[in-house]
């Protein structure tokens, strides 16, 4: 069973003003909110990355793209950490999609349909933990928008 989830450390850092927060761009939302751990493991294989700084809502964001490249028929995407040389790739084969990592050993072989009903829990997660804090993201355009609600 694939574990896709998060350990959030640091989730408005940047913006303690919830008045920031308002304001907030896409990129702020991106890159500047909703740091921590990236939890991706399926036994024996574990490439979660416990680095403390992954934006969790880019990741979110950017694997739902890939995904939905591959349900389009793509063959094969890459997810490019954020200041750093580690990737995941994912391979489609057939109704299947394989999850490898530059930075540990092993695969994750998960059905195509399995891996996005645990990148649909992992961004309704990510989306209530934010929202608990921070009730005001829930009329936030960009952060809707990223992270829409269900």
């Amino acid at each position: 069973m694939l574990d896709l989830s998060y350990r959030l450390l640091t989730p408005y850092e940047e913006f303690p003003d919830p008045d920031d927060l308002a304001k907030a761009t896409e990129v702020d939302f991106r890159f500047r909110v909703a740091l921590g751990d990236l939890i991706l493991a399926a036994p024996p294989s574990d490439f979660s990355a416990r680095w403390g700084w992954i934006p969790l809502i880019d990741f979110a964001v950017s694997v739902r793209e890939i995904l939905s490249h591959l349900k389009r028929g793509g063959a094969r995407s890459q997810f490019e950490f954020t200041e750093s040389e580690a990737t995941l790739t994912f391979v489609r084969h057939e109704t299947g999609l394989v999850i490898t990592a530059s930075y540990a050993p092993g695969e994750i072989p998960i059905p195509l349909s399995s891996f996005e009903e645990r990148l649909r829990w992992f961004e309704g997660g990510l989306r209530a933990d934010l929202v608990k804090n921070q009730p005001a993201l829930e009329r936030h355009p960009v952060f809707n928008r990223l992270l829409p609600e269900e």
